[in-house]
């Protein structure tokens, strides 16, 4: 019976880890914002969030850490996630293509 109970909370250890162990959160991604400033991204939480801030909120211009589900960020969405730290000379600013 003790080495049932063993096995028992062996296996819960190694499927929920142990406790008070947490699961990294989101990573909002970095972007460029409407000045054409590149935002480092970042993991959730951050070190000043709360420890359920672990999803990736905001706005493509704006990227932040909360814990409302419903508030998550489409990062996927976003057309401004590129940066110049990946491509040089390429901002997030629309531009217009000149006729020929």
């Amino acid at each position: 019976m003790g080495a049932l109970l063993a096995f028992c909370l062996l296996v819960g250890l190694l499927r929920w880890g142990p406790a008070g162990a947490q699961q990294p959160g989101e990573y909002c991604h970095g972007w460029v914002d409407a000045q054409g400033n590149y935002h480092e991204g970042f993991q959730c939480p951050e070190d000043f969030d709360t420890q359920d801030a672990t999803i990736c909120c905001g706005s493509c211009a704006l990227r932040y850490c909360c814990a409302a589900a419903d508030a998550r960020l489409e990062q996927g969405g976003c057309t401004n996630d590129r940066g110049e730290l990946e491509h040089p000379g390429i901002t997030a600013r629309e531009f217009m293509e000149m006729p020929n």
